[in-house]
């Protein structure tokens, strides 16, 4: 494979590369966090009423289950997801398994949902891998909400404000690049989810922030914050103390909602070794961005980002884990999705695929 950069030709762009630019812009600051939540359906008001929820096995997980199941997933900076289980059919009969998944979180999640608000008509090399087109996934292909669809056979979500050619039989993304997680501040915070229902959580902390391509670009006067992978300690550290604080907010939230699942899932260990062993996963360039402006080390550049007229961008073949200095590339997502999906970087340590499926998750770690 070969990892050479092409510059993008001039051409037009006007007013159309103006708001591409500034997009870029807000992105470029978007908060490191979105939360993944799974949930089940709300059962109606006669069967809470008579029974509870009964997650954690304190009362009817089966009546629970009858009365409709579904999962719903708030994801951090890689993803948020949620999902539901089908109840049983009429006649005695079973109907096919279902999984509906509503997702909350920011750019790192966003299928679509910035780009139908503000009308923005993104062009290639956006979506070039997968959907060999833009889709609005600031990416060149898949998400890791994507290959979480994808590992519970569900298509893939449809971005709420997205009005024509949308499917929301699976449930629907609510993630908006520059949205936040502040809980009680936004239509959509946790104890919103928890309210109406929402039992099932999964929680993504935030990335290796040191060694974004994003970071690494800011002017420095030396190398002494640099770690031996060549990522920014200061900042690196601060994404671990984040993490540790989150996973303790999870623990205390198991203790208030003991009827809800609320697994934290710390994709800091998994994102750093795309980096610290960038070989063992094919990825030639770990600290460069793929679509950007500079070139070696970082092709990185503030005024002039991926999809600016001046934009460097990678060879197609090229497997690097940066798409544009903040985001990742489909290649990265994938090895991130299928780490997170088994459940090791968890707490409780739970399978994403078993959080969904089961009435009863421990409610430990």
């Amino acid at each position: 494979m070969t990892s050479g950069l092409v510059t993008a030709g001039g051409g037009g762009g006007g007013k159309v590369m103006s708001l591409r630019l500034q997009y870029y812009v807000v992105l470029g600051g978007v908060a490191a966090v979105v939360l993944l939540a799974c949930l089940r359906y709300t059962p109606t008001a006669a069967a809470v009423a008579a029974v509870g929820y009964g997650f954690w096995g304190n009362g009817d997980g089966a009546s629970l289950a009858a009365a409709g199941a579904a999962a719903t997933t708030v994801g951090g900076t890689g993803t948020s997801a949620a999902a539901t289980t089908g109840g049983g059919g009429a006649g005695g009969g079973r109907s096919p398994s279902r999984v509906v998944i509503f997702n909350f979180g920011d750019s790192n999640s966003d299928t679509g949902g910035m780009a139908a608000a503000m009308g923005l008509n993104i062009a290639l090399p956006e979506g070039r891998t997968y959907f060999r087109r833009p889709t609005g996934r600031i990416s060149d292909g898949r998400l890791v909400i994507d290959f979480i669809c994808e590992s519970l056979n569900t298509p893939h979500l449809s971005p709420y404000l997205k009005s024509l050619g949308s499917d929301f039989s699976n449930g629907v993304n609510f993630a908006i690049g520059g949205s936040t997680a502040t809980p009680g501040g936004s239509t959509f915070s946790l104890d919103a989810l928890y309210g109406h229902g929402g039992r099932k959580f999964w929680v993504h902390g935030t990335g290796a922030l040191g060694c974004l391509p994003q970071k690494l670009s800011i002017p420095r006067d030396d190398d002494s914050d640099l770690d031996g992978n060549g990522c920014l300690k200061t900042y690196n550290a601060a994404a671990r103390e984040f993490n540790a604080q989150l996973g303790a907010a999870c623990r205390r939230l198991r203790q208030r909602m003991a009827d809800a699942a609320v697994v934290f899932t710390d994709v800091y260990a998994a994102k750093y070794d795309l980096v610290a062993n960038h070989t063992l996963h094919g990825i030639e360039r770990p600290l460069m961005a793929c679509c950007g402006n500079g070139g070696p080390p970082y092709n990185y550049n503030h005024f002039k980002m991926c999809m600016s007229a001046e934009m460097e961008l990678c060879d197609m073949g090229a497997r690097f884990a940066s798409w544009d200095g903040v985001h990742y590339t489909e290649a990265a997502n994938a090895i991130v999705a299928a780490r997170v999906l088994t459940g090791e970087y968890s707490t409780p340590p739970v399978r994403f695929a078993s959080l969904v499926n089961s009435t009863a998750v421990p409610n430990d770690g």
